[in-house]
Parts: C-alpha cells; structure tokens; sequence
C-alpha cells in the first residue's frame, strides 16, 4: 500500500504572509553523535536560501526530532548566538511525515511506515502520537461516541503500541484494546470493549461480550504479559470478587515458597467446568489449608517430596499396577496347576498319547514356584511400596 501523503499534491511555499518566526526545511538531523553539544541539533534551508548549522531543539524535557524535508519554525538568536527549532510543522494532519514536497525522503534509519494511520481525536483530547503506530491519549468519555462507555467526562487515559493494519492510509483509527499489539487503558466508571479470547462460539469465533465490568479498572492487554521484579516482591490483592488466572500455561514460581493466602476458601463456589482441565501442584515447602478441597478432572498432578493422605500417613500406598501384574501370573500358573492336577487318574499311569501325569504336575510346579520366588523378592526388597504417597 502506498503511503497517505504521497498523494498530495507538491506544497509550494508562498511569500505573500508574513510570519513572527522564520521557517527552514531540515536538510540534516544529528543523532547518535556521542556529542552532548550536537545531539539533537539540526541543519535547514531557510526560504531565501540561506543554510543554518547546529539549530537546537527548543525544550529540553519533549524533544520532537524532525526528519529530512520537513519544515520547523526557527526562533531567533539567544544571547549567545545560537538558534532554536520548534516541533515540524503540521503540514498533511498525518503522523508519519510532513513534507511540503510530494516525495519523502528516505535514509538508512527512516523508511516511513506504511501501514500507520493517524488517531481519531475527541473533543478535549490531548494526545501524543509516534510515527510508528504509538500513542498516548488523554481523553475522556462521550456517550453514545466513544467506543468506551461511561458519562460524558469520565477520564481516560490509553498508552497504545503498534496499530491494527488497514487497507487504507487515511482512515482516522481508534486505539483498539483487543487487537493493538500492546496496549494500557486506565479508566473511571468506564466500561471497555473487551473481547475474552478464552471464550468462543461454535464457529471458533470469540465472544465479544468478554467484559461486562464497568467502573474504575486498569487492564493491560497484549501477546504475552511478563511481570518482573527483579528486587522485591510482586503482589496482587483484590479486597472483594475474585482473583482469577486462566491460560494454556500459567507458571508461578518462587524461590523459597508460593502463599495462597485467604480468610475463607470453598471450591464449591469455584468449579471448573471446561473438560481435559489439568492442574498441578509443585512446591517443596508450601502448605495448604482448606476446610474443603475438591480436585475433579481427567488428568490431576500433585508433585511433591512426600505426600500424607490423612494425618500422621506413614503406611506407603502400593504401586498397584505392577502388583497386579505379578499377581495375574501367578493366578495363571496356579491355573495351569490345577488344570493339571485334575487329569491325574493314577500318578503312575501312562494317559493316551504317552505323556506322564507327574511330568506335567513337576512343570506346572517349576512355574508356580519362579513366581512366587520373584514375587517374594520384590516383597522383601520394598519394590511393591510407593516411595512418595503415604495413607493411614
């Protein structure tokens, strides 16, 4: 797609007004200078020809860095001589370039985006807006207008990183929380548009009544959230309502404990419904007190050093499914045992066919006794005890 302004007609400069400042169009941008004195500085053309060097930003807390072919207006000399450059002018009401020439020129660390449309502005909004698809706004909400509910004049304040494409460069946008790449919404008595991904319908679509909530909130909204504290703790407390975690993978770790802290906990309140739900428990040292606990799902993990079912547990709970293994074949040679011992009519009589009773019985015997001799070893050595779960 091409971009907006490119479609604009060459803007020639007039002599016919006459203005407080002078203006010049930026011909070069000093950055990365590792020079404290010319970081930032620019160099512009003035409409008379005439080229100034080393023109300073005017405020040093908000510098807007102009970029190649734009215009800034230039304030006067200062007592030491040195010049001063404002803000470029706004010449095409679009964020990512503003030349008064049809063309954009382009550097090696500038390739103007494509794919960045300017924001939809209400009224008394302040807003702050990148020419990469960033923004920050200080609104408010406007009812039956802004896609924010509340009362006319809630406060809002949106920091939004990374744009929704769109076909079209000059369509006026609205920050989007559910498909801008990052994005922060603080709000009073506001509701939001929030989409709960989690929650589709029959055709995989989502549901777009994911955010019922109106009122003072502030939700974070992206890809992926990582919360770091890299000396002290990170907390989270809700007074009232709930605290809820939901995901593919959710990952908790603490390096000397995990707390889950509250005055009164009933799973009986917190049931899960959605089917192939697993969740595990991994902790060395955390303990848990419940008046009631109820752990239902198909697949349910529970790792830890030692587990007691019941108080004072110390009798290991069997690894039964190797238990009965054993205990299958042994049922099956004393099968095989008595099946033989039933065909005996004489202990020294020859049946049809020429095989010997007593041969058969010593054979089933042998058997019988291999088992029974693995089965004790296994027995006296402990393999049949579970070394982590433990029952009264």
């Amino acid at each position: 797609m091409s971009s907006y302004k490119n479609t604009f007609q060459s803007i020639k400069p007039t002599t016919n007004h006459k203005y407080l400042g002078r203006f010049g169009q930026v011909i070069k941008v000093n950055t990365s200078t590792e020079n404290l004195d010319l970081e930032g500085t620019i160099s512009a053309v003035t409409s008379n020809g005439n080229i100034l060097t080393n023109i300073y930003p005017k405020h040093y807390n908000i510098q807007q860095l102009p970029l190649l072919g734009e215009l800034v207006e230039i304030s006067k000399d200062d007592f030491e001589g040195r010049s001063y450059y404002s803000s470029p002018v706004n010449i095409h009401n679009f964020p990512t370039h503003n030349s008064p020439n049809e063309s954009v020129i382009t550097t090696s660390d500038y390739i103007e985006p494509t794919t960045v449309n300017p924001y939809r502005i209400y009224t008394g909004d302040t807003i702050l807006q990148g020419r990469f698809g960033q923004s920050i706004r200080f609104s408010q909400t406007i009812e039956n207008k802004t896609v924010w509910e509340g009362n006319t004049s809630n406060p809002v304040t949106i920091i939004s990183n990374g744009q929704t494409p769109t076909e079209d460069g000059a369509f006026l946008l609205t920050e989007d929380i559910n498909q801008d790449a990052a994005t922060l919404y603080l709000v009073e008595d506001t509701k939001l548009p929030l989409i709960d991904l989690s929650k589709r319908d029959s055709y995989n679509q989502p549901i777009e009544s994911g955010n019922e909530f109106r009122g003072n909130q502030a939700i974070i909204a992206s890809d992926r959230l990582y919360l770091n504290a890299r000396q002290d703790s990170v907390l989270v407390s809700a007074q009232s309502g709930s605290v809820g975690l939901s995901g593919e993978t959710i990952n908790i770790d603490g390096i000397s404990s995990i707390r889950l802290d509250a005055p009164s906990y009933d799973l009986n309140s917190d049931t899960f419904t959605t089917a192939n739900q697993e969740r595990n428990i991994n902790s060395e040292t955390s303990t848990y007190n419940f008046t009631q606990f109820d752990i239902n799902g198909t697949n349910v993990n529970v790792n830890y050093s030692r587990i007691g079912l019941g108080e004072n547990a110390a009798e290991p709970v069997l690894q039964s499914t190797e238990f009965l293994t054993d205990i299958a074949a042994l049922n099956l040679g004393l099968t095989q045992l008595a099946t033989a011992l039933t065909g005996v009519v004489g202990i020294l009589a020859v049946l049809p066919g020429g095989q010997v009773p007593a041969a058969a019985l010593q054979a089933a015997a042998t058997t019988v006794i291999s088992q029974a001799n693995n089965i004790q070893t296994k027995a006296v050595s402990g393999n049949y005890l579970s070394t982590t779960v433990f029952t009264k």
